[in-house]
């Protein structure tokens, strides 16, 4: 991820090395605009599959209406979310204005050839000054994160045209800028047919029908090259049967929330590279055939949920007054608002098994299994 991430936005600032003369400040928001829209585009799917999955798997049972019980279960969820076809590419646009030395490059290359010259000059400072007035469509397209054959993101600069009032004539004339960009070679991303996530689990009830579940650990976690990771996330579901005659079923009311973190040394110092929320709340309704220690639980429910992916990134970049770095940050949504959960529990003796598929704008399953006491 992080190799990918620096290929985007190196590529991305190398298109623009004519404004190495541009203040820091105005470079870095430049820049962050510009990159920002590819690593989006890149990374946004996979986002939304992290984000999905951290709001997967959270019940496989309503807790009984109880004042007080035993109810302890760990174990590890196996969450997953199913990719497809419009997840391995993205076609996005942006905008933003060119800088003095950025539209003073462009104006180099006007053809003046029917300008007399001693208007010439007039023309080409009418063209800067109208330029830099104006908003510049910049699409993105290319695969996603989720897409490993290699092909590469294009960007594409479309200034469009500029009118001017020729001095010549005292009439107005327009002149096409014309379209530019360039590509980004050797962005690579996985094929998964499904994006996996492991998340170890331990849930504990009940109290006046409530059950608490966390998952997670809220400590950094080698990850190899990906450097460190960290998730913790907490749920309540408690129990509608407690203050309502509910006949049959086990009703209960749920939240949840979830954040991972993926940190990694930065320009030799740890930074927070990205990280990726999640939450919701839902409607849980079980029933429970059987015994306690030998059941079959039949289980649904219905939530509504959010997730939201923060890239941040620290690139190297090489200006005339010397090494910098620019700062890039990108915050997107997942696309799931809300999701309906249909599974099933096997509880043997002490062992719980479960596997549910979730239906949303993006589809998710998830299989746990947990020593129950």
């Amino acid at each position: 991820m992080k190799r990918n991430l620096r290929l985007i936005a190196l590529a991305t600032m190398a298109l623009f090395s004519i404004s190495m003369a541009q203040e820091e400040s105005e470079l870095s928001k430049t820049m962050s605009k510009l990159a920002g829209g590819a690593i989006e585009g890149f990374l946004g799917p996979a986002g939304s599959a992290f984000g999905n999955n951290l709001n997967t798997g959270w019940f496989h049972k309503s807790p009984k209406d109880k004042i007080f019980g035993i109810d302890l279960e760990v174990g590890v969820v196996m969450a997953g979310t199913f990719t497809s076809d419009a997840n391995k590419t993205f076609n996005l646009s942006s905008s933003f204005r060119f800088s003095d030395a950025q539209a003073a490059s462009i104006a180099n290359n006007l053809d003046l050839s029917t300008t007399p010259a001693p208007f010439q000059a007039s023309v080409r400072n009418q063209f800067i000054n109208q330029l830099k007035q104006n908003d510049v469509t910049v699409r993105f397209s290319g695969p996603t994160f989720l897409n490993g054959d290699g092909s590469p993101v294009t960007i594409v600069f479309d200034p469009g045209s500029v009118t001017l009032t020729d001095p010549s004539t005292n009439q107005p004339k327009s002149y096409a800028v014309g379209t530019f960009g360039d590509t980004v070679d050797g962005v690579q991303g996985i094929d998964l047919p499904i994006v996996p996530l492991p998340l170890p689990q331990i849930s504990l009830g009940t109290v006046y029908g409530t059950m608490v579940t966390l998952r997670g650990a809220p400590i950094d976690i080698p990850a190899g090259d990906f450097g460190k990771v960290r998730f913790f996330g907490f749920g309540v579901q408690h129990n509608l049967g407690m203050w309502l005659p509910i006949p049959i079923v086990d009703l209960a009311v749920s939240y949840y929330s979830t954040s991972l973190t993926v940190k990694a040394t930065q320009n030799a110092k740890e930074q927070e590279l990205l990280k990726t929320t999640a939450s919701g709340f839902g409607l849980n309704v079980s029933k429970q055939l059987g015994f306690g220690f030998l059941n079959v639980t039949p289980y649904a429910g219905f939530g509504i949920e959010n997730s939201k992916t923060t890239i941040a990134y620290d690139a190297p970049l090489n200006t005339a007054a010397g090494p910098t770095t620019i700062p890039f940050s990108v915050e997107f949504e997942g696309e799931n608002k809300s999701r309906l959960t249909v599974g099933m529990s096997i509880r043997l003796l002490v062992i719980n098994i479960n596997a549910d598929y979730n239906i949303g704008k993006t589809n998710s399953a998830s299989a746990g299994v947990f020593f129950a006491f």
